[in-house]
């Protein structure tokens, strides 16, 4: 017997062995018995697959009619939610009990929340002028720079 493995293979299998019981009729005494619940087995077959078939559109017609009650569900939970904004008002915090988020006052404005903060460059350590409590030695042959506003030269 060969392996057959879907559902089409098995029924035409089934048939053929039928067909082939039907031609070799004479040759087998008793078919009839062993014929009936061959054929029921078929009839059983043919009408799970039909019913099956029929199961299948229903789902897809159920899914589709699904898809369209969710979408009118989403629809009126924002009406609601626009009807609970019209009489509590966008600043009331009891709009949270909601799932909608009041306004509230002090917030960062959208424009100033995206852009981030500019980094400002670290100071460079070999450009850093020495301090007055810490004497200043340069390396030789290397001209000394004077300080800036009110540093050891007293000019401010």
């Amino acid at each position: 017997m060969p392996q057959l493995r879907n559902f089409a293979e098995i029924l035409t299998d089934l048939e053929r062995l039928l067909a082939a019981a039907d031609n070799n009729a004479d040759q087998l005494p008793g078919l009839e018995r062993a014929r009936v619940p061959l054929e029921t087995s078929i009839a059983s077959l043919r009408s799970l697959s039909s019913r099956r078939d029929a199961l299948n559109a229903d789902k897809q017609a159920l899914s589709a009619a699904l898809k369209v009650a969710v979408q009118e569900s989403r629809d009126a939970g924002s009406q609601f939610r626009g009807f609970v904004v019209s009489h509590l008002g966008i600043r009331n915090e009891k709009m949270v009990e909601f799932r909608v988020p009041p306004r509230r006052l002090g917030a960062r404005t959208r424009k100033s929340s995206l852009k981030a903060p500019a980094a400002q460059p670290a100071p460079n350590p070999a450009s850093t002028v020495p301090s007055a409590a810490t004497p200043a030695t340069a390396p030789s042959g290397a001209v000394a720079k004077p300080e800036e506003k009110g540093g050891a030269t007293g000019k401010e």
